[in-house]
């Protein structure tokens, strides 16, 4: 074994190998072996950790889709995962689900996980992954197997530093059909899973599609398409702010310029047409 032939090393350069018995050479090693494993019973500790994980579709996380909404659908708050040898191993605290189109829905899970803490390295465990920010993460519960990206791991509830408020949101939406804009003008409303709006729309003005045409003198003046619209919304929004940057929906930041996407039970707002133009804070919710 290796370790007796380290033991062996040692013993012969102090010139005290040929004065032990084989018996010596056992009792050392289980000595060592003792103390190696009174090192790791000690620097770990059985602990509790609050652990946030979301499904998205960025190109460089480990979970490159959302779950389908057979797998999203299924969990619920409350519930338990087991490890295969049948022990419980988190809760879930918290779940918030957004469709994504198709089949697909963005998953947000706020977990209680039963970990191990490493002193030494100052990590959770949960059996052989280590519980990072990035890193993936696979759980059973129940009869489904779910698997997510960690945004968040600490040991209180809500991370330092988070604010939930509630922002007025302008969008422009650009050059769509007749037929989709009107649908913004019905009741646009989007909740989460705990009954909580978390997007809607306030009012919709509905115009030509402002377009760009260039000239033959190479200068460019403004045209209207005569069937396609530009739609300008105004809605609310619940975002989760940090650092001075806020979030819709934990993946899209909320400033002028950029995409904008948010799906309903009857509409879509698309990112690929939608740009946010101006946002701004009307009511603090940390106090809700």
């Amino acid at each position: 074994m290796a370790i007796i032939r380290i033991m062996k090393n040692w013993l012969i350069r102090k010139k005290i190998y040929k004065r032990l018995t084989l018996l010596d050479l056992i009792v050392l090693m289980l000595l060592f072996l003792a103390m190696v494993l009174f090192l790791i019973f000690f620097s770990r500790k059985k602990s509790t950790v609050y652990v946030y994980t979301v499904t998205t579709d960025q190109e460089w996380s480990e979970v490159p889709y959302p779950n389908f909404y057979w797998i999203a659908n299924s969990i619920v708050k409350g519930s338990m995962a087991y490890s295969s040898t049948g022990s419980r191993v988190a809760e879930v605290v918290e779940v918030d689900n957004t469709e994504r189109g198709g089949a697909r829905r963005y998953s947000r899970l706020k977990l209680k996980v039963y970990a191990i803490y490493d002193k030494r390295t100052k990590q959770y465990r949960l059996g052989d992954r280590s519980l990072q920010v990035g890193n993936s993460i696979e759980l059973n519960i129940g009869n489904t197997k779910y698997k997510g990206m960690i945004i968040y791991v600490g040991d209180s509830l809500e991370p330092a530093g988070y604010k939930h408020e509630l922002m007025e949101v302008n969008l422009k939406v650009e050059q769509i059909e007749p037929w989709l804009a009107l649908t913004y003008k019905e009741p646009f409303v989007v909740k989460n899973t705990e009954d909580k709006k978390v997007f809607e729309i306030i009012s919709v003005e509905i115009r030509a599609a402002e377009l760009s045409v260039p000239t033959d003198r190479g200068t460019i003046v403004r045209s209207y398409d005569p069937r396609l619209k530009d739609v300008f919304i105004k809605a609310k929004a619940r975002v989760r702010c940090q650092e001075g940057v806020c979030y819709f929906n934990e993946i899209l930041p909320i400033k002028s310029g950029l995409p904008f996407w948010v799906q309903s039970d009857r509409t879509i707002i698309d990112d690929g047409k939608t740009r946010i133009m101006s946002a701004k804070k009307i009511e603090d919710l940390n106090e809700e």
